[in-house]
């Protein structure tokens, strides 16, 4: 078990680390975009037959959100600074 969480922590570390790249690189749009998307999945209706077969860890997801909602502030309050 202590495995499993090992992993997922150095899997958002190296998330984090690429997507602070990619708003240095491209600027906030494309983190915008991704964010959207992972609010508008984490808040989708359960009882969607579409989504009746996806077996998805949300925990993950949520993390990611939390991590494009950092990046994205620090980007606004550098540039109010």
């Amino acid at each position: 078990m202590a495995d499993d969480e090992e992993t997922w922590e150095q899997t958002l570390e190296a998330y984090e680390h690429a997507k602070r790249e990619q708003l240095r690189n491209e600027g906030p749009g494309p983190l915008r975009r991704e964010l959207a998307s992972l609010v508008r999945y984490l808040h989708r209706d359960e009882d969607s037959p579409q989504l009746a077969n996806v077996d998805v860890d949300e925990g993950f997801r949520a993390a990611k959100a939390r991590v494009l909602r950092e990046l994205l502030s620090e980007a606004e309050r550098d540039d109010d600074g």
